[in-house]
């Protein structure tokens, strides 16, 4: 398939990898072909609004893909940073918070894994397994509906 030719660019995905590795972004793999593709996409369009008279193609695209690529990092991440006439305002961004704990007794109830049931496991884990779906029974006669019939 021959490169796709826009205006005064010869091959527009060479074109737009170009901006993608100046960009400076640490992206892996896929995010990169991501952005790529994106870019790929931007430049095809402004290829349908640009007027020839004014500036070469080449070099009015890639200024303007150059912003692109700020709003697709935006749209990926999320905008940290707004500028003001007098102030700079920053947020942080959201931080994943890990649940594990020593109260976290998961590990415990799962056991030693050494096949034996009885001997590898919390007697926590045993009265929850004891109880079977009470509690979906006890919710039915609360909301006096009636549990669904069993098949034959």
């Amino acid at each position: 398939m021959p490169p796709l030719a826009l205006w005064n660019v010869d091959n527009a995905e060479r074109f737009c990898w170009a901006i993608v590795s100046r960009s400076r972004l640490e992206l892996d793999f896929h995010d990169a072909e991501d952005l790529h593709q994106y870019l790929l996409v931007e430049c095809w369009r402004l290829s349908l609004r640009y007027q020839p008279g004014g500036p070469d193609f080449d070099g009015w695209a890639s200024r303007i893909l150059r912003m692109r690529v700020v709003d697709w990092t935006r749209q990926r991440n999320g905008r940290t940073t707004w500028q003001f006439a007098n102030r700079t305002y920053e947020r942080r961004r959201p931080q994943l918070v890990s649940f594990d704990s020593e109260r976290d007794r998961l590990d415990a109830a799962l056991g030693t894994g050494t096949g034996d049931p009885a001997a590898g496991r919390d007697s926590d884990l045993g009265r929850l397994v004891s109880t079977g779906d009470r509690q979906r029974a006890r919710d039915l006669r609360t909301l006096g509906l009636k549990p669904p019939r069993r098949a034959a």
